[in-house]
């Protein structure tokens, strides 16, 4: 199974873990790129997510809005 690169700005955090677990229970392979409660550095998760994704698996980005951004390499 292809790894599941995830990241999320400072909002996005709580729903980020809860994704994780969620994920992994369910059989996935998880690398998290960042974000934490207090991190702002979100477009640095995003790039490092879109850069990762890119070469192998899928990406999620979740930003404060609460909407899940997903992103799948280019085939």
């Amino acid at each position: 199974m292809e790894p599941v690169y995830i990241g999320s700005g400072h909002a996005g955090f709580g729903l980020k873990e809860r994704l994780k677990h969620f994920l992994t229970d369910s059989g996935h392979i998880i690398e998290d790129m960042g974000g934490r409660e207090y991190d702002k550095d979100y477009p640095n998760f995003a790039l490092e997510v879109a850069l990762h994704a890119r070469k192998q698996g899928k990406g999620m980005l979740i930003c404060g809005s609460w909407r899940v951004l997903h992103t799948e390499k280019q085939r």
